[in-house]
């Protein structure tokens, strides 16, 4: 892979706001930090109480769903799966964690094993490889599982068989869908949520769409003005947390089938109705080739687009026929 040695973010938002007394409602912003990235909050509301209110049950997901999944946190409910010395062949497990690892379960079989949460072994066998600046053992690598046969839950309840779980490369993907279907609930309509590399919007109390400039991976331009309203936007790049061995460079997306970090793709950007299926087609986008990547676009109604370097390191972009 060609190497570029600026890292530039993905996505920069443009918000056509129009007038926020619209419908009576007032603009109220929040800044928040989980899981390791900036989230910025922008809802429309009456009030400030009821804006506090709704930010309160925001950030209540995306706290509550840190806590339990911090890897690095002995004290976390992922990290006491792993390390428990109880006897017990069952662990009680909470409600959020029984439904991210039922989540995970079905992320398995749709993407046909490519994507897995018993991935805690593998990378931290990568990590450590990078800490001493070469890359794994094979041998080493296949004798790791990655497949979910062992991860077996029923009524709460989870075999207690030490799974190495890491929810890292979906869990944000997971909380945005809770937090849409949050400020649904509360008939929130207009919103604006985005990270360094998501975007998920509402309605856009101008009557426009919202305009998210997406910033080309391959020099310092735009590479498209993308429109948007009731939507969710999601870009994987390998400039996110990469590694870099050899001149090449090495995503932090797992590849659980192949047992290896991404670095086939520069970078792979999906338009979705829904923040849970935009996240799990990107992640797959990320790892499969632009032509397999196509079916797996088409066959989950999603908009893509793919920036890459071919085998004579050409710059190509893709885009599905709509984005």
């Amino acid at each position: 892979m060609k190497k570029i040695k600026t890292i530039i973010l993905v996505l920069i938002f443009m918000c056509l706001i129009g007038c926020s007394s619209k419908h009576n409602l007032n603009e109220y912003t929040k800044s928040i930090n989980y899981f390791d990235t900036d989230i910025n909050l922008k809802i429309y509301t009456h009030d400030i109480d009821e804006a506090n209110q709704i930010f309160d049950g925001i950030e209540e997901i995306y706290s509550s769903y840190s806590e339990i999944v911090d890897r690095d946190n002995p004290d976390s409910e992922i990290s006491y799966i792993y390390n428990n010395k109880l006897q017990n062949n069952k662990i009680k497990l909470s409600k959020k964690m029984t439904q991210l690892i039922e989540y995970g379960i079905n992320l398995y079989t749709e993407s046909n094993g490519l994507l897995s949460i018993n991935t805690g072994n593998l990378i931290d066998t990568w990590n450590d490889s990078y800490l001493k600046k070469e890359l794994p053992n094979q041998q080493l690598l296949n004798n790791i599982d990655t497949t979910i046969n062992n991860v077996k839950i029923n009524n709460n309840m989870l075999e207690n068989n030490h799974n190495n779980l890491s929810f890292n490369q979906f869990i944000r993907g997971y909380t945005h869908q809770l937090v849409k279907a949050y400020l649904e609930k509360n008939h929130i309509d207009y919103y604006f949520v985005n990270t360094s590399t998501e975007v998920l919007a509402g309605k856009n109390i101008s009557g426009n769409n919202y305009v998210v400039l997406l910033s080309n991976p391959f020099n310092d331009g735009v590479l498209k003005n993308i429109n948007m309203q009731n939507k969710f936007l999601v870009t994987k790049s390998i400039y996110h947390n990469s590694y870099e061995y050899d001149d090449d460079m090495y995503s932090n997306i797992v590849n659980a089938k192949e047992k290896k970090m991404a670095n086939g793709m520069v970078s792979v950007t999906v338009l979705s109705d829904s923040p849970d299926t935009g996240d799990m087609v990107a992640n797959m986008l990320f790892l499969l080739n632009y032509e397999d990547g196509l079916k797996i676009a088409k066959k989950y109604g999603v908009e893509a687009i793919w920036c890459y370097y071919d085998k004579n390191n050409n710059e190509i972009i893709k885009m599905t026929d709509n984005m």
